[in-house]
């Protein structure tokens, strides 16, 4: 049984975090048995970030190095179905996402005045005060330091979300009319984009990147149809810590392509 430690879910969503949400998709969809373990503290992970997963006592970090361990270990591949050009167009999305879609998406919940209320009292609002407001203080100067040292938090709030904006085209391009990215099968870019997609479409956290995305039919229809796939449960019922997720229970792997 492999555990996945991960975020709170929050907003009624799978999950606020991006990689979190790759992960747990990336599970369901292989069909490998897992139990989920809510964790907030993303110190107590291998590399001080979440998700992190345990398999039979080895602790593996980072959304990306989990899924190839995964994919190493237990012998298969979901992206078995793509040819070595569609394999570097999605490795540079994929990497677009993770490396620079990312930091704008991480602007708009902790910098962005008009979203940072709503996400504080979503994030510290369970602490009594001042506790939450030195917590949020705390915590909001740690990730602004990050975004000046990374180069986003280097740019005005236009300048971001007209970068972000361009990542976000360019996906509505290179989707196209396809039910997934790589064709007829699901690959590791749909989970990826999925998770972003869908986490920038959180109404609570709205900002000019979910105007952009509302934009394009295409990415708009792909991202509401394929998080139905990936998380078919109302979040409420989905899990409770520590057990196995009804979808690995009755699971459809028509989309997965292992090869």
């Amino acid at each position: 049984m492999i555990d996945l430690y991960q975020f709170t879910p929050a907003f009624g969503h799978a999950n606020i975090s991006p990689p979190c949400m790759k992960v747990e998709a990336f599970l369901r969809l292989s069909e490998l048995p897992f139990q989920i373990i809510n964790e907030d503290n993303p110190a107590k992970g291998p590399k001080s970030k979440l998700p992190f997963i345990r398999d039979n006592g080895l602790v593996i970090g980072d959304s990306e190095l989990i899924m190839d361990y995964l994919e190493s270990k237990y012998d298969f591949s979901m992206d078995g179905h793509l040819d070595t050009i569609n394999r570097a167009h999605h490795q540079a999305y994929s990497r677009m996402l993770d490396d620079h879609l990312y930091w704008a998406l991480v602007y708009s919940r902790w910098m962005d005045e008009k979203n940072w209320p709503v996400f504080k009292k979503q994030i510290f609002g369970a602490m009594p005060p001042p506790i939450s407001h030195l917590a949020a203080w705390f915590v909001k100067k740690g990730v602004k330091k990050q975004l000046h040292e990374q180069g986003t938090g280097r740019h005005s709030r236009d300048e971001i979300y007209d970068m972000a904006k361009k990542d976000i085209n360019q996906l509505a391009v290179y989707l196209d009319g396809k039910q997934w990215f790589g064709g007829s099968y699901v690959s590791k870019l749909d989970i990826s984009a999925v998770a972003y997609l869908s986490n920038i479409l959180l109404p609570e956290l709205d900002s000019p990147m979910a105007d952009c995305i509302r934009q394009h039919d295409n990415l708009l229809e792909y991202s509401e149809r394929n998080y139905s796939i990936f998380f078919p449960e109302p979040i409420a019922e989905r899990q409770m810590p520590g057990e196995i997720p009804k979808s690995m229970q009755t699971s459809d792997t028509s989309t997965v392509n292992n090869s």
